[in-house]
């Protein structure tokens, strides 16, 4: 059972918010008139705004928790720093007929009815009251709640779909590192420097944009920038990104650069897969300095991008009702990286 260690309210409404935010005196000496939401020296954790008459605002680290409207809904933003702990954190924010769960590395709102609803990163889910109470507390329901899907695997079309597409190309890799078992450090960054640029992200580029931001306080645009470069790092796919996401511009890019009417390009792409799957080894008892190749390795790798760019074919879709907790199995393969450094950067899930 999650802590309230900032010993918030757990405000039930909006008129609940507006009489809270009143009669708490803001911190003295602060010239932004910050008003703690639950104990005064957790100001900075967690506070109390109200930017109009129809908005009260609890902010959690600086960013928008729990929007309390005046119609007595309420919008609740996934929290800043998202991970195993953020239902402890951020338990005190929300009604007392509502908890968080972690499961299979996301994070849920459990509410009265047993409904398990995920509130993914970067994402927002709308709370409507019911008219019903759970302990003297109004019982809210999420407004327009999706249903999730499940993805299972359609047995072999993925090793079909890799054999058609790009069987030359791992031929190739296997034949060749049968001779030369490893490439350069040099040899990969070269490669993935022209592979970046192809997909739109030159070096200059890269560096204008990090210069751009780097004198500014982490949050809003430097973070939003730095997510962006650290996705661009690892194109086409980011295992990192709510357990894996791919990009599928650069996707299709690696795809061109592996056809068997690419031949000039295999080796360019073979290093931008190395440098996702290679071992590396420094100066190991040999003496070598390199990044081994995996024709096994290779093959995952590249199976992968061909799941992806055909998952219609390579999957089937299950969709289940709002309210219960999906497996994560494949769901990556349904989540897209989009990039844009003027803007947002976000991921997507797509059916």
């Amino acid at each position: 059972m999650p802590y309230n260690s900032i010993n918030a309210p757990r405000l039930c409404s909006f008129n609940n918010a507006v009489d809270w935010h009143n009669k708490v005196k803001p911190i003295r000496g602060n010239a932004e008139q910050v008003r703690p939401l639950g104990e005064r020296r957790y100001h900075h954790k967690a506070n109390i705004t109200m930017p109009d008459p129809d908005a009260v605002v609890l902010n959690f680290y600086g960013s928008k928790l729990v929007e309390w409207h005046s119609d007595n809904t309420f919008t609740l933003h996934a929290p800043k720093y998202y991970s195993a702990y953020s239902g402890e954190q951020i338990i005190g924010f929300v009604p007392r007929s509502m908890g968080f769960s972690w499961e299979k590395g996301r994070l849920f709102v459990k509410l009265a009815d047993g409904k398990n609803i995920e509130l993914a990163r970067r994402q927002s889910l709308k709370f409507a009251p019911t008219g019903k109470t759970y302990y003297d507390s109004p019982i809210f329901d999420v407004v327009d709640a999706p249903d999730v899907n499940v993805y299972r695997v359609k047995r072999g079309v993925a090793d079909t779909i890799t054999k058609q597409r790009f069987g030359a190309f791992i031929e190739w890799v296997a034949m060749t590192s049968s001779i030369v078992s490893s490439v350069s450090h040099e040899e990969i960054k070269e490669s993935r420097m022209q592979y970046r640029a192809a997909a739109g992200y030159t070096d200059e580029f890269l560096n204008t944009v990090h210069k751009a931001v780097e004198h500014l306080p982490w949050g809003g645009r430097r973070e939003m920038v730095s997510m962006a470069l650290n996705d661009v790092h690892h194109l086409p796919y980011s295992s990192g990104r709510q357990g894996g996401a791919f990009h599928r511009a650069s996707s299709e890019l690696l795809a061109e650069w592996m056809s068997s009417n690419n031949t000039e390009r295999w080796l360019d792409a073979l290093n931008v897969i190395q440098h996702h799957v290679g071992e590396h080894v420094y100066n190991d008892r040999l003496g070598r300095n390199g990044v081994y190749i995996s024709v096994p390795r290779v093959y995952d790798y590249v199976k992968g991008i061909a799941a992806f760019l055909h998952r219609d074919e390579a999957f089937n879709v299950i969709t289940m009702p709002a309210g219960v907790v999906p497996s994560k199995r494949n769901v990556e393969y349904f989540r897209e990286i989009s990039i844009d450094f003027g803007q947002t950067d976000s991921v997507s899930e797509c059916s």
